[in-house]
């Protein structure tokens, strides 16, 4: 056990600060930086078993995979083998524990109390899932609070030290084989499927069902809806989803809130919420919407939808839905390039919402966005596909199949051209055809194309210099320029630094391969 005083590496111990079981926490202070830091030290009696060892250092590397503004992170692990201390350094978070808060209050909490804590906590959770990690100890003890200078709360999730990640993920951390079997958790938390010791596979769903949990402990002002006082009871409520309806405890309770925590725990996990991404647009007070196909209109959706740029296909937008091509996205889209949950729209008091969830980033007229609020004609991009943003009173209806289109304007016949001249093409003009199937027409002013967000062609591609390469008109030619780029510009395999193109040839920028229609 550590002392005030005692040093461990670059930092001195200041002070014990909490604590159990395998594990002891201590405020300890960087002695070069002079700044407060937390270390979560092994009892010493654990630091000989190397699968605990190996877990505890586990638990290290998947909190510093998942940084996130509301997950505690990892800044450091430290070893004194002597002294048989292994120890993991991480943010010090100056505040209480939510169990303590939730046992501080005398009544029901405001809606907007309860969103501003839960909100973020979803958000964290949404993105430990996204690595494929499962956190399965959800519960207030492991969400630790902050307080800015104005008094607003800042909730952490700490504790992965019986999280789970899947085989791939494991794999790429490096980690000792999972937690599977048993009772893994804290009871009063786990879902029915974790309180049934199945062998089952981990799943988010389990942390969806804990978050419900959380959500109706804080949202009643401290009624947990299954902890009977004993564990086999406890449990026994858990595994039947027996608990009191929370109007029964706050009969104005807030409409979000209620969906939240009815979506939350459902025992089958099939009619449960689907993620922590779902369970948040349920609390922040929007309908759970329908999961949508890409092609599919419907044609009394009002306010909005994203079309594409041929305009063959059009998404309606509901006051919440998440894109991407994973499990959990409420809007498929199955271009290369979108990760499982891309971006999230809202429709807030100041109008419709874009947040970036993907690591590759999401962009709103080639400048890449965290959150921007939309407006009608944006041009969006998710990996290799470009959306364009409308916003209108209603969406047109695409035609049906079994529908006539109408008949062309009858063509003027085209002018004669003098001997030599070349004819104009019949296509409206040059442009460039990207691998999701978008055109870049090209006009008088130069595009550029490259990785930066200021390109007029962004690729966000690592093998794409930032300034790549450029295409512009020459009287009636199309020509490429390469702009010194580290990889080159290839026209029809060949490496050009300076080219006319024509139609059908193949512009190879780093990976990426751009056809030329004229």
């Amino acid at each position: 056990m550590l002392k005030p005083g005692d040093t461990l590496d670059h930092y001195v111990v200041e002070a014990l600060v909490g604590g159990g079981g395998m594990a002891r926490v201590y405020r300890v202070r960087h002695r070069i930086l002079d700044h407060p830091m937390a270390l979560k030290v092994l009892d010493p009696s654990f630091v000989t078993k190397a699968r605990i060892r190996k877990r505890f250092l586990a638990e290290g590397r998947i909190m510093a995979k998942v940084r996130h503004p509301a997950i505690v992170m990892v800044t450091d692990a430290v070893i004194d083998a002597p002294r048989g201390v292994a120890g993991l350094v991480m943010e010090f978070v100056e505040g209480p524990d939510l169990a303590r808060v939730i046992a501080r209050m005398k009544g029901p909490p405001s809606a907007d109390f309860v969103r501003r804590i839960m909100l973020p906590i979803l958000d964290g959770l949404h993105h430990v899932h996204q690595e494929g990690v499962v956190h399965r100890d959800l519960k207030p003890a492991n969400v630790l609070l902050s307080r800015d200078a104005a008094g607003n709360w800042h909730p952490r999730l700490t504790d992965f030290g019986v999280a789970w990640l899947d085989e791939e993920a494991s794999a790429r951390a490096g980690s000792p084989p999972k937690l599977s079997g048993g009772l893994v958790g804290t009871p009063a938390y786990m879902s029915p499927e974790q309180a049934r010791a199945s062998g089952a596979t981990p799943d988010p769903r389990w942390d969806v069902w804990a978050a419900g949990v959380v959500l109706y402990e804080l949202a009643t002002g401290g009624h947990h809806p299954f902890e009977q006082g004993d564990q086999r009871k406890t449990l026994d409520a858990v595994r039947k989803g027996e608990y009191r309806l929370p109007t029964e405890i706050v009969p104005d309770m807030d409409p979000g809130i209620l969906s939240a925590i009815d979506g939350a725990l459902r025992v089958d996990p099939e009619r449960r919420a689907p993620s922590a991404a779902a369970l948040s647009a349920r609390l922040a007070g929007t309908s759970e919407p329908a999961r949508q196909d890409p092609g599919y209109a419907l044609p009394d959706a009002a306010g909005a939808w994203l079309e594409s740029p041929d305009g063959a296909r059009r998404i309606p937008l509901t006051a919440d839905v998440v894109l991407g091509r994973g499990p959990n996205a409420v809007v498929m889209l199955r271009e290369t390039g979108v990760e499982d949950a891309h971006a999230r729209i809202t429709h807030e008091s100041a109008g419709w919402i874009l947040q970036d969830l993907s690591a590759g980033g999401t962009y709103v007229n080639g400048a890449r966005v965290h959150r921007i609020q939309l407006a009608d004609g944006d041009l969006l991009r998710l990996g290799w596909g470009s959306w364009r943003v409308r916003l209108g009173e209603r969406m047109p209806s695409l035609p049906s199949a079994d529908t006539v289109p109408p008949k062309p304007p009858p063509v003027a016949p085209r002018p004669k051209t003098l001997p030599g001249a070349r004819a104009l093409p019949d296509r409206p003009g040059p442009a460039l055809l990207l691998p999701d199937g978008s055109t870049i027409p090209i006009g008088l002013r130069p595009l550029v194309i490259g990785r930066s967000p200021a390109a007029d062609v962004h690729l966000p591609d690592p093998s794409v210099s930032v300034r790549h390469a450029r295409v512009y008109l020459q009287g009636l030619d199309v020509l490429v320029e390469d702009l010194l780029s580290a990889n080159g510009t290839w026209v029809n395999g060949q490496r050009a630094r300076f080219r006319r193109l024509q139609e059908g040839d193949r512009v190879k920028i780093g990976g990426v391969e751009i056809v030329v229609r004229m």
